[in-house]
């Protein structure tokens, strides 16, 4: 049956057809409305903050409405978006959180790189990322922060991992793997590590001088430096303790370490494996 009648000289469609019509553009007219009212009036107190400066749960809270939009259209999720940028300073995907690469709305991501850059990050946000969540994370590197280290020996584990990241990033630069707009990424990530590693070498300075084991001396390459004292055995496998002496010179590239002898004076040729750091 035709959903048509006639008037005159016009065929028309079914009134009632437009009256639904008309409703559920206006249903979706109040959805839009009431999405962008959401992202216009946020929880009291995350207006000026960014997203490493509030909970992941505030974080959500804020950031929700903009999926809801998107999940509605492309065109509503933009429009959306420009809501929010206008408001809070910085896109539903947060904050630009290092050079040259897009922003990441992924809560942890932002606090990453916070603390990559030496910010402040506020207690109750620090609570919510304790030492084993980087551990079961795809950003494994940061369980090796400074405020989670409390032994000599753990401080010469993130000492090692922060220095072998620093090693790394030098040579991807010195071989020139990257193009002109990672250049200032690269060099971003080399300068925060390398920052990250003076402050762990600080950190391990003010500890008690207890052994750092011999356990520990697989890694004691990536952290051996001019002054420290050091346990020097007759063979790697450590099994004779042979001298107790002072690094005096220390080549990174080719694993020649130079040490002074407390009993005699002497020099003394080791390898970063003979060697244990006691101070």
């Amino acid at each position: 049956m035709e959903n048509l009648f006639s008037l005159g000289d016009f065929t028309l469609a079914n009134p009632r057809l437009h009256l639904v019509e008309a409703a559920a553009q206006k249903a979706s007219q109040d959805r839009e409305q009431r999405i962008l009212d959401e992202i216009a009036n946020p929880p009291a107190g995350l207006l000026g903050k960014k997203v490493w400066q509030m909970t992941r749960e505030a974080w959500e809270s804020i950031h929700s409405p903009i999926n809801k939009a998107y999940a509605i259209s492309i065109s509503f999720g933009i429009e959306a978006g420009n809501a929010f940028l206008k408001l809070h300073g910085y896109t539903h995907n947060g904050y630009e959180f290092k050079p040259e690469t897009p922003s990441n709305g992924r809560h942890e991501v932002q606090v990453a790189y916070a603390l990559l850059r030496g910010d402040s990050v506020p207690a109750e946000v620090l609570a919510q990322y304790p030492q084993i969540y980087w551990e079961r994370s795809d950003l494994r590197g940061f369980r090796y922060m400074p405020m989670y280290i409390t032994t000599r020996s753990e401080c010469l584990v993130a000492i090692a991992e922060w220095e072998k990241m620093s090693v790394q990033t030098k040579g991807t630069l010195d071989a020139k793997y990257f193009n002109h707009q990672s250049e200032r990424d690269l060099n971003f990530h080399l300068n925060a590590y390398e920052r990250i590693w003076k402050e762990l070498l600080m950190l391990m300075d003010t500890m008690s001088t207890e052994s750092l084991g011999r356990t520990c001396r697989d890694c004691a390459k990536k952290v051996l430096r001019k002054g420290q004292r050091v346990i020097g055995y007759e063979d790697e496998a450590g099994q004779h303790n042979d001298f107790t002496g002072t690094v005096i010179e220390y080549n990174f590239t080719t694993e020649k370490v130079v040490v002074k002898s407390e009993f005699t004076g002497e020099l003394v040729d080791c390898t970063p494996r003979e060697l244990e750091i006691i101070g």
